[in-house]
């Protein structure tokens, strides 16, 4: 996970978006969330703390992962992108 760090401290989980400036959604960010929402779902934790690095949270999508797909295969990739939940 280079893009989203996950730390412990006690009952606080404190999950980071490591990618500024703009924290864009790539494909490595959201392998990166996954793998944090699995360990986030394994651990006793009370609260957890959703945070980003630089002064932007998110600017949403990294759109170079459409570039070069058909309109169907962008919509699929979305679709995936799109499937991870807490």
């Amino acid at each position: 996970m280079d893009k989203v760090r996950f730390e412990i401290s006690g009952p606080l989980g404190i999950l980071t978006l490591a990618n500024p400036p703009l924290n864009l959604f790539s494909g490595e960010v959201i392998e990166d969330l996954r793998a944090a929402v699995t360990t986030v779902k394994q651990s006793s934790l009370r609260a957890l703390l959703v945070r980003a690095e630089g002064k932007i949270f998110s600017d949403g999508a990294d759109v170079s992962v459409f570039q070069g797909r058909i309109p169907a295969a962008a919509s699929k990739q979305r679709s995936l992108n799109h499937g991870f939940s807490l």
